[in-house]
């Protein structure tokens, strides 16, 4: 029987995608316990190479982590780490499947990285929008505050932490206010006439 190669996805850090990685696991046949190995893919200089650092791992049908190899090691383009034996015994879940974890890391010394600071300040506005949303759509509210006809939904946690008049009323455990999720009666709106 020929080995069966199966190789995961490429992965990478998104601020230095030149340092990319791919797992390879080879079964040899049922009588052997499957092999693992990393390989670095993306280094394309000849002269170049990363040390790194990498955890490969699984979690049994407990939810405990299996350490499957751990190591320091240095990478050229299209170098692969020592073959590690999969102990499926160890880690298959009940149905029989096996989901493997890979963690690398290292410093990338004299390898160009590309800072993206659009994405990632797009990705703060993106998270703010997110939030807002939540809010608008009563999401992150578990309080309502009734002025007059108009109701405010709020979160204790934000009234707590900005106010310490609501603070207080929150660890008050006698107070019937600070036990209901809606407040009303509150005739204006401090500053205005």
């Amino acid at each position: 029987m020929n080995d069966q190669i199966m190789t995961s996805k490429k992965f990478f850090n998104p601020i230095c995608p030149s340092v990319a990685w791919e797992l390879q696991i080879i079964v040899k046949n049922s009588y052997y316990q499957p092999l693992i190995s990393l390989i670095q893919i993306g280094l394309n200089e000849s002269k170049v190479s990363v040390f790194a650092k990498y955890n490969i791992y699984a979690y049994d049908n407990k939810g405990n982590r299996v350490n499957i190899c751990s190591y320091l090691e240095n990478f050229e383009n299209k170098t692969e780490s020592d073959k590690s034996e999969i102990q499926l015994h160890k880690i298959s879940q009940a149905d029989g499947s096996v989901l493997l974890y890979c963690e690398v890391e290292f410093v990338p010394q004299n390898i160009k990285c590309e800072y993206n600071y659009d994405q990632i300040a797009n990705s703060q506005v993106e998270e703010r929008n997110l939030i807002r949303e939540l809010f608008m759509d009563r999401t992150l509210t578990d309080f309502v505050i009734k002025i007059g006809d108009v109701k405010i939904n709020v979160h204790r946690c934000i009234l707590a932490q900005n106010s310490s008049v609501f603070l207080t009323m929150f660890e008050q455990t006698d107070m019937i206010e600070a036990k209901n999720v809606f407040t009303e009666n509150l005739d204006k709106i401090p500053g205005q006439n």
